[in-house]
């Protein structure tokens, strides 16, 4: 007789943790407190492609008839700025990679990237950088030459009008100071990084519902070869999808492409019969990979919308 499942397992078979999935962490902090240095070290670290918001915007100056749409206002410049950083985070999520955004962010934005990590199973993480000592901020603002082409050098005069206007960001996120070092700033980083993608393990639920603090995250989880996926929140709620509804709303580009064009991304022709989960595995720590006996595997299933599937069904 098969062991029936249980959670945290599929099947007679554990189901394995992957930590080091894709990563979301955005930069910001004050300009000229070492926003563009640190995600360099960042993306260095986390084998990431970095999205800067002044590099973008510098090519988009370089076209005049653009740049005279999109300059002013100013919260219309933000707003390109942050629609195509989103763009360049997504392509990199979709392939499974991680990406590092370097900006002065605000709120709005960092909850739609939140999101997007959610969507494609990453670990979201904020780095804000300061400099508390004003001498030696200005220190590092003067005579400081970025060298991107076509976009302004920095002016103390604008930096220190940006220290009195700054907004600082939600947590969780490591806050890092300018006048501790480079070398200490990147290990205090990578120890953030770490509890990060140590405390979403946690959350997966294998055991340790005392660990979670977020009525959100799951607790429980069952995934059962010939019916579905079963996850019991930590607020209670209980969220059963079935096989087909998992594999017609799978989540990858390519099954979204099909959706979109109003074709079904199961069955194909050729496609066995019956459906059947053959592996699956947690992703990025908070999401869950799929495969199927079809051999498809590319989808991501956030638990987050796994949860929202549960009320109101898959994506058609």
């Amino acid at each position: 007789m098969a062991e029936p499942p249980v959670a945290g397992r599929l099947g007679s078979d554990a189901v394995s943790i992957d930590l080091s999935g894709p990563w979301l962490v955005v930069v910001s902090g004050w300009t000229g407190a070492g926003k563009s240095t640190m995600a360099e070290h960042i993306a260095g670290d986390l084998d990431a492609t970095v999205a800067s918001f002044d590099w973008i915007m510098s090519g988009l100056r370089a076209a005049p008839e653009v740049w005279a749409h999109v300059e002013l206002p100013v919260e219309r410049q933000r707003r390109v700025g942050w629609n195509v950083l989103s763009r360049v985070a997504e392509q990199q999520l979709r392939r499974g990679a991680s990406c590092v955004l370097d900006l002065v962010a605000r709120d709005e934005p960092i909850r739609e990237w939140r999101q997007l990590a959610a969507d494609y199973g990453a670990t979201f993480a904020i780095v804000e950088c300061i400099c508390s000592d004003v001498d030696v901020h200005r220190s590092r603002v003067d005579g400081r030459e970025r060298r991107i082409p076509g976009w302004y050098e920095l002016e103390w005069d604008h930096v220190q009008k940006g220290r009195q206007l700054y907004e600082p960001l939600p947590e969780p996120k490591v806050v890092i100071d300018a006048i501790a070092g480079i070398d200490q700033n990147r290990e205090r980083v990578r120890r953030h990084l770490s509890d990060r993608d140590r405390s979403r393990g946690l959350r997966l639920g294998i055991g340790q519902p005392g660990d979670v603090d977020d009525s959100n995250e799951p607790v429980d989880l069952e995934v059962n070869r010939e019916e579905g996926v079963t996850i019991r929140f930590a607020d209670g709620h209980v969220a059963r999808i079935g096989l087909l509804e998992l594999r017609q709303g799978c989540p990858c580009a390519t099954c979204r492409s099909l959706r979109e064009r109003g074709e079904e991304g199961w069955p194909r022709p050729g496609a066995p019969d019956p459906l059947r989960i053959t592996d699956a595995q947690f992703h990025g720590a908070y999401a869950l990979q799929i495969t199927w006996n079809d051999g498809h595997r590319t989808g991501l299933y956030p638990f987050e919308a796994l949860r929202r599937w549960s009320v109101s069904g898959p994506p058609r």
